[in-house]
């Protein structure tokens, strides 16, 4: 790369154009290709370069934005700015700006690489407009403190008034298209726990699968990382229609007012407005549901049940799962954008609140990993992973400078290596909670390791397991085949479906994986579990056609000799989920190639504030 193109470092006025597969959107200079950060399409910025390898492209962040988008709001992301962390991509982008912008990049990838121009939309993650009765301050059997054993609170509201607010066999179902609430405004006051509120130690009521008992408000304030309220009281914000505070009053003080709602909410410590046109904001997974269930005063209360998420709130409070890194000082944090530096700052919004709660106050052993999960019970688990045992020799950034002061990338073995040594065997400390997640899915429990593999977003494994029923349509008493099947939340689903007189197999490499799956599933003998490669799986069984397929690989996706030799099966119909949009895009291509047509798709904004998304599609020949 001569001198003259060495552009790291230096500054362009660029207008960028569509959105790149990677959050970034792409922009043009003097013959190459710049891969721009923290913009929006449209936008004029100043870009810094900050990565030349040479060749057409290079990566760049905005640090000026000229001429900004209208879909632009301040970023709820303090730490993944300009120069920052890798955790979010669009924090400072509007929800349905985010959606538009994933929605540009899935089909893209399908037009180039499958062919295929579907119509779809990009959807959130839905809250879901019922509890199951069995899980509704359900008590819990095992012993000790950490298991709570009374009714627990929906972001500070008891959980016997949960059916009522989100919906089920003993309250009203809340409408599931409601107009969005103001802006979400987290209050900077806090007020302490009433002395009617519930006493700790409860069995929470769970919203999407996850607990609420933990956090008060479900929303970490994106400055200190804290939840604004105490946790046995309710946060409930109120706010005019701009979104300024409103006077306020106990809510005690308008149970009258509010009937059966306001009877249930007496022992919270909610403030709600008392001047007409305010609207009581109660937060509720991770941000403000606007849905429409009393009036008092003109003040109208929102609560959870299905309602669209404030902007604000759309990218806070999501992520059950987090995964840390420890610096050389033993500080927790997380890596830098492309780069093993670690990042001392635990402000991003996506975790649930709570869930971050005292882990900067302390130490860690300096080169672990920390995992942290909140799971169906609302326990908080926090497992020290081992530093991985890398050569002294690769102990080096991701980066490294050539001639000029370019990045050209670094030494690719180098990073290969400590991959693998990152997902060797690691030695496991648990911290807090038992190290052993209890998570909910369509009302079956199961238990697995608190490092084990669930989905990130506490409604996702819900969401798509609900698509896989809805669409596999499995015949009462037929073989199905559920692939890269972790612990069966799928083959559950199936199983339901062919009954006794069914099989169904599970294929899953992660042996620990395939153990949990058989103790969750053991009520249902005709579900078999087995670790085993799927590709290597898939050519030792026998000629029989399976009815229905389900697919959800890794990253990389399945590739061509899964596919192909699943296609010289010939099942009916086969569902496959992908988390990368290139990698799916593939896979539909080569689904195509054998005879396979994709007859429906649908793609969730699974990771609110980043470019990721999830995809679902059905085959048939």
């Amino acid at each position: 790369m001569s001198a003259e193109t060495d552009w790291y470092g230096k500054i362009f006025e660029v207008r960028l154009g569509p959105p790149g597969h990677g959050g970034f959107c792409v922009a043009r200079h003097e013959g190459r290709v710049l891969f721009v950060r923290h913009g929006l399409s449209g936008e004029l910025v100043r870009a810094l370069v900050t990565e030349d390898r040479g060749g057409s492209f290079c990566r760049a962040d905005a640090i000026d934005i000229l001429d900004p988008s209208p879909d632009r709001i301040p970023a709820t992301c303090p730490v993944s700015g300009p120069g920052g962390a890798g955790c979010c991509d669009f924090t400072f982008a509007t929800p349905e700006a985010q959606r538009d912008l994933k929605h540009q990049v899935v089909a893209d990838q399908l037009r180039r690489l499958a062919n295929w121009e579907p119509d779809f939309t990009v959807e959130p993650i839905p809250l879901p407009l019922t509890l199951p009765s069995s899980v509704v301050a359900q008590q819990d059997s095992q012993p000790g403190p950490t298991r709570p054993d009374r009714p627990a609170r929906l972001g500070g509201v008891a959980t016997g008034l949960t059916s009522t607010l989100l919906g089920s066999s003993t309250g009203p179902v809340m409408p599931q298209h409601a107009k969005p609430a103001p802006e979400a405004h987290v209050r900077d006051e806090t007020r302490d726990a009433s002395p009617d509120a519930a006493p700790p130690g409860v069995a929470p009521g769970r919203i999407g699968g996850v607990a609420t008992h933990l956090a008060s408000s479900l929303i970490a304030r994106p400055d200190t990382g804290k939840s604004d309220a105490p946790r046995t009281g309710v946060s409930a914000g109120v706010f005019d229609s701009k979104g300024e505070a409103a006077a306020s009053r106990p809510a005690s003080a308008i149970v009258g007012e509010l009937g059966e709602v306001g009877a249930a909410l007496v022992d919270s410590t909610a403030d709600v407005a008392e001047r007409g046109g305010a609207q009581a904001a109660i937060p509720v997974g991770g941000a403000v549901v606007s849905t429409p269930t009393a009036r008092a005063g003109g003040a109208e209360l929102i609560v959870a049940s299905g309602g669209l998420l404030s902007a604000a709130g759309y990218t806070a409070g999501w992520r059950s799962r987090v995964r840390l890194a420890v610096d050389s000082d033993g500080r927790a944090g997380v890596h830098g954008y492309r780069s093993s530096e670690v990042i001392a700052d635990l402000r991003c919004p996506q975790p649930m609140a709570g869930a971050m709660d005292g882990i900067a106050d302390r130490k860690w052993t300096p080169g672990a990993d920390l995992v942290v999960a909140v799971d169906g019970d609302g326990m908080r688990h926090i497992v020290e992973v081992a530093p991985a045992e890398v050569e002294q020799g690769d102990r080096r950034g991701r980066q490294e400078r050539g001639a000029g002061g370019a990045r050209r990338g670094g030494d690719r073995r180098s990073t290969a290596t400590r991959r693998a040594a990152a997902h060797g065997a690691r030695d496991e400390r648990v911290v807090d909670g038992t190290g052993r997640a209890v998570q909910y899915v369509a009302e079956r429990r199961w238990e697995l390791s608190a490092t084990g593999f669930w989905q990130p977003h506490y409604g996702a494994a819900q969401c798509y397991s609900d698509v896989v029923a809805e669409w596999a349509e499995a015949a009462p008493g037929s073989l199905v085949w559920d692939l890269y099947c972790g612990v069966g939340v799928f083959a559950a689903r199936l199983a339901e479906q062919v009954g006794d007189r069914g099989l169904v197999h599970g294929v899953e490499f992660a042996r620990s994986a395939v153990t949990e799956g058989r103790a969750a599933l053991r009520d249902m003998p005709w579900v078999d579990l087995t670790a085993e490669r799927v590709e290597r799986w898939i050519h030792e069984q026998p000629g029989t056609a399976p009815d229905v397929v389900v697919l959800d690989p890794p990253r990389a996706g399945a590739g061509k000799d899964v596919i192909n030799a699943l296609s010289e099966r010939s099942p009916r119909r086969i569902i496959h989920i992908g988390c990368d949009p290139a990698a799916f895009a593939r896979d539909v291509g080569l689904y195509r190639t054998t005879g396979y047509q994709p007859i429906g798709l649908r793609v969730f904004d699974a990771f609110p504030g980043t470019h990721h998304v999830e995809c679902i599609a059905v085959f048939e020949r």
